[in-house]
């Protein structure tokens, strides 16, 4: 668990010291990826839809990014090149996905 916490906190000091916003990967624009990598990971963690409904709102997820599969696929492909900026994109996407999530708890109170 402390090592969890570690790695988050080197993870946030990267992101606050590394922001390359405007900077592709493979050709994804990194804010592009990071959005559309976040909404993936909540359908995939949504247990309100079923295999058939996954796939629907991945497939409405890439088409709203201007993504294909391949393309994601691609920048996913050449972080490994990076692990350091590999790192610094993950910590980017954990961020979104908890802010998306902190977001729609906020939406759904009275």
């Amino acid at each position: 668990m402390r090592a969890s916490l570690v790695i988050m906190h080197v993870a946030v000091v990267l992101i606050a010291g590394a922001c390359r916003r405007g900077q592709e990967i493979s050709g994804v624009d990194e804010s592009t990826f990071v959005d559309a990598m976040a909404k993936l990971r909540a359908i995939e963690g949504d247990s309100t839809l079923d295999s058939a409904g996954k796939v629907t709102a991945r497939r409405a997820t890439l088409q709203e990014q201007g993504l294909s599969s391949l393309q994601l696929e691609s920048a996913a492909r050449s972080l490994a090149d990076d692990p350091a900026h590999a790192l610094v994109i993950w910590g980017r996407i954990d961020s979104a996905v908890l802010s998306n999530k902190t977001a729609a708890r906020k939406q759904s109170l009275p």
